[in-house]
Formats: C-alpha cells, sequence, structure tokens
C-alpha cells in the first residue's frame, strides 16, 4: 500500500525535470542559432561564402542529428512506436534519452520549422521511466513497471492481457 502524496512527489519532480531539459534544449536551439549568424556576419561581404555558410550550417547540423540519434540509439528515431503496441529493446533508456534531446536540439538548432512538442512526448515518457527507475530504489509505488506487472500476473492469470497491454513484458 502506498503511502499519502507519493504520486505527487512523482508528478512534481517530473515536471521540473520536464522543465529543466526544456529550458536546456532551448538555451542550445538559440546558441546554434545565434552561431549562424555570427559566422554569417564573420564572413564580411563574401556573398559566395557567406551563402555557403547559410547553407552548409543547416545540412552539418541536421546530419549529425541524424547520424548521432541513429548510431547511439535507433530506437530515439519513431516515437509512435511505443503508441501502436510494439516492444523494442532500449526503448525507454538513458541512452535513448542522450539521442533523442541531442538529435531534437541540434534538428531545431539549424533553424528548420519544426516543433519540439510531438518529439517532446517520448522525451517526457523516457523521463517518466528514468525517473520511475530512480525511483524505485526508494521502493513503494515507483517500482519499474516490469516488476509490477509481473506480480500481478503471478497473482491473477485472468488480469494479464491489461497488464501486457499498458506494461512492457519482463526482461529475463
Amino acid at each position: 500500500m502506498s503511502r499519502v502524496g507519493e504520486d505527487w512527489i512523482f508528478l512534481i519532480l517530473l515536471g521540473l525535470l520536464m522543465a529543466l531539459v526544456s529550458w536546456f534544449m532551448d538555451y542550445a536551439i538559440v546558441f546554434f542559432q545565434q552561431a549562424q549568424k555570427w559566422m554569417y556576419r564573420g564572413l564580411g561581404y563574401n556573398v559566395l561564402m557567406q551563402y555557403l555558410a547559410w547553407v552548409a550550417y543547416p545540412v552539418v547540423l541536421i546530419t549529425f542529428s541524424a547520424g548521432f540519434t541513429q548510431i547511439l540509439a535507433p530506437q530515439a528515431v519513431d516515437g509512435k512506436t511505443i503508441l501502436r503496441g510494439v516492444v523494442l529493446k532500449e526503448y525507454l533508456t538513458f541512452k535513448t534519452f542522450v539521442a533523442k534531446v541531442i538529435g531534437l536540439t541540434c534538428a531545431l538548432g539549424s533553424g528548420m520549422p519544426l516543433g519540439k512538442e510531438g518529439p517532446f512526448v517520448h522525451v517526457a515518457s523516457l523521463c517518466a521511466a528514468l525517473l520511475s527507475k530512480f525511483m524505485a530504489l526508494f521502493g513503494g509505488v515507483y517500482m519499474p513497471l516490469h516488476f509490477r506487472a509481473a506480480r500481478i500476473t503471478e497473482a491473477d492469470s485472468t488480469h494479464r492481457s491489461d497488464v501486457i497491454a499498458v506494461a512492457p513484458e519482463p526482461q529475463d
């Protein structure tokens, strides 16, 4: 039985963590965009070099974003997979979180007209899963979901399909 207020503590921590991640991303995005303008102005009146710098900078950032994300954690590329019910290994890990945040920051910093709201849902679910694992160290309701699913299915097998629908399978 959980104590009253444990869920609120988790939600407050999650909100603060997501605000911090969002602030870091916004700060880095503004830095990348100012660096592009600084490079453009630094080239003086050489129109050809200014054009090449203006075009090459976003291409380099987008290429780095795609390559870094694909190499570090290919699971971070498609955030809709979890909505379709496909179970992927290492989908909600710290490595995926780092790849998603850095890749999204570089993509948005390139100046492409993209929104961070959609991918940020995956970032928030990554933070929630990682925070849940961290809070599991203290016991209580913060035990990782697959441990709770295993306990429930052992106790009552009639709820197995419901539990599997919301929780990943326990890993061996």
